[in-house]
């Protein structure tokens, strides 16, 4: 990489460094590298969201979904590839505005696959850095729990198999008993950060916190960079980076919605596929020809199977935060249990009683087989009464190897436009469902007595996340991946990228604490600037 203090005097830019996206890697880059005394610039597709802007509930669709060109910009956004539907978040603070607020380090043997255990000594490099995040976001463990909570915990400890459940470690202000929802001085940052709201214990998070009780990256990283001076750019989106010379020595051209701004170096952070989705048609395009052929390789999706159970009796599951019991099984799967609040019962159209049928017309014969046998019982599950207070999820997720590529082609999915197509890698196809998680549920179903219900898209072999790794993953070199141990792209000077698009296996578990302490490695490896910004 350039020295960006011996070059910035040779041709006046605005920013010493542009990051794009302001998730857990970009919003690290924007205080980390303002810290170090750089001119700093994020530019965030987004907008801006205050605890009031969020929805009530999830069917407020204007509010909660981004689809702009439907006039709804709301926090959650969603895209669908042939083999993937990914659900993300879009705003100040990425996937923090709708994330469940779990922020675990990943499990043991993550750092050992043969890809990338040899680059450095993982653990041992990023075990501060875990703990800076944690200082940063705020990481408490929550105590609450709801029925279901207590009934996994006994189907846990009954199969004796190594199986455990754990506390989850979130990002979210708890308060003591009997003080959910008060207002509090920074608790923080000595006063440095903004005044926050205890938990109000509504089970909102994955809709976006209301209340200022989740510790969203705007509260904390964001907030922290901007008062030294990082300039926010919200609703603007990136639509190309090209290098002022060839290798970027020279800095970049970045063209925006809103413009062309100029950066001796350029932070890509959009996400996994926003940052795919960029890269490839920079490359495309000419803009950046010297990418790795390994750009769209190895995208990995967690190996997900997201299930419902939802009981028969009127009840309320959704007094505790979003994500409240995690269970480790054996053969390298968790699964989270996850709630949704008072009235959001969005989801509730996707969901449709198990059949066990892996086809969608093998679903669609048994369901009508089981309207035929259980009228009662179908119905009311079809009709969705009360769905989000009687219901809880359990997020299964897996380290084990399943993979896919993702291209720039034409399809039905993209209206015959360019745009990201998805690609199977047949040798390591990913599994189409996670049958311990689901047997799992099944379980608590009937402890319940409740009935498990799938994902509509599981029936088109269409696997649901909302976590996505890879395509930009660490390497050796070009041939093997797109940037090198410290982030930096094979080709080019001072681009680097920090999202989860670096990371090239499945965690099993959910990664945001990953890919923020993954960032502050990388960023702990620019030198500072010594006169204070360019």
């Amino acid at each position: 990489m350039s020295d960006l203090r011996a070059s910035a005097a040779q041709e006046p830019l605005e920013y010493d460094w542009l990051v794009i996206g302001s998730g857990f890697g970009g919003s690290v880059a924007a205080l980390r590298l303002r810290e170090k005394g750089y001119r700093v610039c994020v530019v965030e597709k987004g907008r801006r969201f205050r605890g009031e802007d969020f929805p009530e509930t999830n069917w407020s669709l204007r509010r909660y979904l981004w689809l702009p060109e439907l006039g709804c910009r709301g926090p959650q956004g969603f895209t669908l590839l042939r083999h993937v539907l990914l659900f993300h978040g879009v705003g100040l603070g990425g996937g923090s505005l709708v994330y469940a607020g779990v922020l675990v380090e990943p499990p043991a043997g993550f750092f050992d696959a043969p890809v990338w255990r040899d680059l450095c000594d993982w653990p041992t490099e990023l075990a501060p850095h875990f703990e800076t995040v944690r200082k940063t976001i705020g990481v408490t463990v929550t105590p609450h729990r709801t029925e279901p909570d207590v009934r996994l915990e006994e189907l846990v400890r009954e199969r004796g198999d190594g199986a455990v459940v754990h506390d989850v470690p979130m990002g979210i202000l708890l308060g003591a008993p009997g003080e959910e929802g008060r207002v509090v001085d920074d608790p923080y940052f000595g006063g440095r950060g903004p005044a926050r709201r205890n938990c109000t214990l509504c089970g909102g998070c994955m809709v976006g916190c209301r209340f200022d009780a989740k510790n969203t990256l705007d509260r904390n990283y964001l907030h922290l960079a901007e008062q030294m001076g990082t300039e926010i750019r919200t609703e603007t989106e990136v639509t190309r980076v090209e290098p002022i010379e060839r290798d970027g020595g020279a800095g970049y051209r970045v063209t925006t919605s809103r413009g062309e701004l100029r950066a001796r170096g350029v932070v890509f952070a959009a996400g996994a596929l926003g940052t795919q989705a960029l890269l490839q048609r920079c490359r495309d395009e000419g803009a950046l020809p010297f990418l790795s052929e390994r750009l769209g390789a190895e995208i990995r999706i967690n190996n997900e199977d997201i299930v419902f159970v939802t009981t028969r009796r009127d009840a309320d599951h959704t007094r505790a935060p979003a994500g409240s019991a995690r269970v480790a099984l054996p053969s390298q799967t968790n699964a989270l249990a996850a709630r949704f609040s008072r009235g959001s019962s969005f989801m509730s159209l996707l969901a449709v009683p198990s059949t066990g049928a892996t086809r969608w017309w093998g679903a669609a014969g048994r369901m009508i087989g089981w309207l035929l046998r259980r009228p009662i019982t179908t119905l009311a599950l079809l009709l969705k009464r009360r769905w989000a207070e009687r219901s809880i999820g359990l997020i299964g997720m897996q380290r084990a190897e399943g993979a896919l590529r993702v291209r720039r082609g034409r399809g039905l999915l993209t209206l015959f436009r360019r745009g990201l197509v998805s690609e199977p890698v047949v040798e390591r196809a990913v599994p189409r469902e996670l049958a311990e998680v689901r047997a799992l549920a099944q379980k608590l179903a009937d402890r319940t007595d409740g009935v498990m219900q799938t994902l509509v898209p599981a029936a088109f072999g269409v696997t649901t996340t909302a976590h996505l790794f890879g395509g930009c993953v660490i390497g050796r070199g070009p041939d093997e991946g797109v940037v090198d141990v410290d982030h930096r792209v094979f080709g080019y000077e001072n681009l680097l990228i920090c999202d989860g698009s670096v990371i090239p296996v499945n965690p099993g578990t959910a990664p945001s604490l990953t890919i923020a302490a993954m960032a502050e490695r990388c960023m702990s490896k620019i030198p500072d600037h010594d006169s204070g910004g360019a």
